[in-house]
């Protein structure tokens, strides 16, 4: 989860890399983390998330 404030210096339609922002609040001391013990899935693209897609409606 992130807050607004993070993506706030980004315009609206503008793609900006995920990695300098989460360096630059990481840096701030604003990032935290939680061990997750089920499932991971990386949606990091259209093509995986539509790999998903089809996990969770059982058609994988």
């Amino acid at each position: 989860m992130m807050s607004p404030q993070m993506v706030a210096g980004v315009g609206v339609g503008e793609i900006a890399p995920l990695a300098p922002l989460l360096r630059s609040a990481m840096a701030g001391g604003c990032v935290s983390g939680e061990m997750l013990s089920d499932k991971w899935i990386d949606v990091g693209t259209m093509e995986r998330l539509h790999e998903v897609e089809r996990y969770v409606r059982g058609v994988w």
